[in-house]
């Protein structure tokens, strides 16, 4: 996974100075050398989502749900018809860079595999993080490379740019709570879709 990061990124030098910062940031807040990029082959269907970002034993992890993500690909041919394999190897790279927010600027007691967040939590981290992963990482791959990214990632760009660029805006914060309303227990039990 690292290699196809690295590969993707050798063209767009703003995305691969943010990938390789990334992992020098985790790696000097954990004391580690690598990023473990770890692939879950259970299919995690409570969720619904493709990655993770965890702190176990002490060491950052990002977890790819492979078979999430290969509903993802089968979704993508069906939908885009010229699909291409580089925009489910872009959905690969903004998820590892989103999951590295995290873990750049998270709390550690936030990361911790297996604890339960409250809604207010989940919102937070997620508006901090995609508002990071929007900037830094979506941004450059849409607007200066005119990349072609799944549905998912563009509706979040698409939210950022109505937020004004602004992960501190009171529009995001509400376009993240929607976004997220069906991943965490509590919040789908009190939303409607």
């Amino acid at each position: 996974m690292e290699q196809l990061c690295r590969t993707l990124c050798q063209t767009m030098p703003e995305v691969r100075q943010r990938f390789f910062e990334g992992l020098e940031s985790v790696g000097k807040r954990f004391g580690v050398k690598n990023l473990e990029i770890r692939l879950q082959t259970k299919y995690d269907e409570n969720r619904g989502v493709m990655w993770g970002a965890q702190v176990e034993n002490d060491l950052p992890v990002v977890v790819i749900i492979l078979p999430n993500l290969l509903n993802l690909e089968r979704l993508l041919r069906r939908e885009i018809k010229e699909y291409k394999k580089e925009v489910l190897q872009l959905s690969v790279l903004v998820g590892i860079l989103h999951e590295t927010d995290h873990l750049r600027y998270n709390t550690r007691e936030h990361l911790q595999k297996g604890r339960p967040f409250s809604v207010e939590e989940v919102v937070a981290n997620e508006k901090q993080a995609w508002g990071y992963t929007c900037r830094y990482t979506i941004a450059p791959l849409v607007e200066k490379y005119g990349k072609v990214l799944d549905p998912n990632h563009m509706a979040f760009y698409r939210d950022w740019i109505e937020s004004g660029r602004d992960e501190n805006s009171g529009t995001w914060e509400e376009k993240i709570r929607k976004a997220y309303r069906f991943f965490h227990p509590f919040m789908r039990s009190k939303s409607k879709p």
